[in-house]
């Protein structure tokens, strides 16, 4: 139907659009024809009864002015908003919230939420990486003391754990080495998931001393992967929904805060983030009837070039979609950054090491 609309009807719609967002006040033809266009308010009101017929706007009561359906938000979020870049007070804002000191993980993403739901006034959710998908990078035994070794996971979502694990006293460098080798050979650029049957077919092969050490690996492997699944997805800013007049009735703002306290509602929200691209839910088009006066709007984050997570906003269907996209595309490339940074820094440290054990060094 959007064919149909010529340029001043989408003009005419962008004004409407933008100011009710702002206002949340119904929009008159006189406020467009002041603000916004210099057309006679004749015209504009014609106009606007059109957008009326074509469903784009509705009129809540016979003498107030017009507001947009879900259908002009759609078209507005998919051809008429300009998104503009955040101001260096809004960047600082963020950056106040993250830095490359985040390396433990829950951290990052509970500074996540609450920068991305302080930026927008709005309630944030963060999605963190899922375990079952991560794929390992590196592994490795690191020597510690005599029978003591540091597991070092290094995955392309950073490090997913430092652990000790109890090796034989008897255990040299050369028995390390041969079982870097094993782990690195047989696990490295496979899944977590997948490592798991891989580890527990290649334990069949091994003798005593090895083999408690990969049972060992084997159940730190699997005390994290329970440890991971079990988190919940973060949120942030769940008060800030109490903040606009959409939520004023208490019944309504309990349920639907009642509702983003479920694991399955979140989770199936921020699913919908797929690939790089953000993904916009505008209304009914929300599977879930408590969400269904809500917009959300999620992206990925990245690292090492594959989607990872996702994080997203919720809010009133009068979203300032402009800003929100602004807000998660520049916190999408911090996540990223600081991930990327994180694992990049993993692998450093491991090649370094490599390095001066093979120089004698260590």
């Amino acid at each position: 139907m959007a064919d149909i609309l010529n340029e001043r009807k989408l003009k005419i719609l962008r004004a409407i659009v933008d100011d009710y967002i702002t206002t949340g006040v119904p929009v008159g033809s006189r406020t467009i024809s002041k603000k916004y266009l210099d057309w006679s308010s004749a015209t504009i009101r014609n106009e606007m009864m059109d957008l009326e017929e074509l469903g784009y706007l509705a009129q809540p009561h016979t003498s107030a002015g017009r507001v947009p359906s879900e259908r002009a938000y759609r078209l507005y979020v998919e051809q008429l908003m300009n998104v503009s870049e955040l101001n260096g007070d809004e960047v600082e804002n963020l950056k106040s919230h993250l830095s490359a000191r985040s390396r433990d993980l829950k951290q990052l993403f509970h500074d996540a939420a609450k920068a991305i739901s302080d930026a927008t006034t709005y309630t944030a959710f963060v999605m963190p990486p899922n375990p079952l998908g991560i794929k390992i990078r590196n592994i490795q035994l690191v020597p510690v003391t005599s029978g003591l070794a540091l597991l070092v996971l290094v995955t392309d979502a950073g490090i997913f754990k430092d652990t000790f694990i109890r090796v034989s006293p008897e255990f040299g460098q050369e028995e390390l080495q041969s079982i870097n080798k094993l782990l690195q050979r047989n696990l490295c650029g496979h899944s977590l998931n997948g490592v798991l049957t891989r580890l527990e077919g290649q334990m069949k092969d091994s003798v005593d001393d090895q083999r408690q050490v990969l049972d060992a690996i084997l159940d730190s492997i699997k005390s994290q992967l329970f440890e991971e699944e079990s988190q919940e997805i973060v949120v942030g800013g769940s008060s800030n929904l109490l903040k606009h007049r959409e939520y004023s009735d208490i019944e309504k703002a309990r349920a639907l805060l009642s509702a983003m306290e479920s694991r399955e509602t979140l989770g199936s929200i921020l699913q919908g983030a797929k690939g790089l691209q953000f993904t916009v839910t505008i209304g009914n088009e929300n599977p879930h009837e408590i969400m269904r006066d809500c917009s959300v709007v999620t992206v990925s984050y990245i690292v090492d070039g594959a989607p990872t997570g996702s994080i997203g906003v919720i809010g009133p269907t009068r979203m300032n979609y402009s800003h929100v996209t602004s807000v998660l595309n520049y916190m999408k490339n911090m996540m990223s950054d600081i991930l990327s940074s994180s694992y990049d820094d993993s692998i450093k440290s491991l090649e370094e090491h490599n390095k001066n054990e093979n120089t004698g060094k260590e």
